[in-house]
């Protein structure tokens, strides 16, 4: 069975690399600095329909699909896979929501410790014990979540 198996994916990878010969052609695949170029030779139909394929796969998504492709023949070894990503055009990318949600966790952190300051010279500035001791706490509490 086992056998059986490896000759139909075999054939089946095969069958897909001839039904690709011809339909695009790789031209250029450079990686350089963190940086890809990707030059990508074929028929305007099938970019067209390609992009059809791609705004499907994209439809439900909040933002973007990545797509991971094995990659064979002349680069295989040098490069095992690449990910392409298909974006909205009125969504963001995952850096894109990355930044953004790095920037609000700059703004919370010094929300924090102003917040802090403020339970501190409450803290210091009440001469009833209970205030004093519960401004404290929060403070210190604040402090503790300030550090994550």
């Amino acid at each position: 069975m086992k056998k059986l198996i490896r000759r139909l994916t075999r054939w089946a990878w095969r069958s897909e690399i001839a039904t690709c010969d011809g339909l695009a052609e790789l031209k250029a695949l450079n990686m350089d600095g963190g940086k890809m170029e990707l030059r990508i030779e074929s028929d305007p139909n099938l970019a067209l329909w390609q992009a059809k394929c791609f705004a499907s796969m994209v439809e439900k998504s909040p933002n973007y699909t990545e797509l991971k492709f094995d990659l064979a023949g002349e680069f295989k070894g040098k490069y095992e896979w690449i990910t392409v990503l298909v974006q909205k055009g009125n969504g963001k990318t995952p850096h894109q929501l990355r930044a953004e949600a790095e920037v609000k966790l700059a703004e919370a952190k010094i929300k924090l410790a102003s917040l802090d300051d403020v339970l501190m010279r409450i803290a210091c500035d009440t001469s009833d014990p209970q205030t004093r001791k519960d401004a404290l706490g929060a403070a210190a509490a604040g402090v503790t979540l300030g550090g994550v």
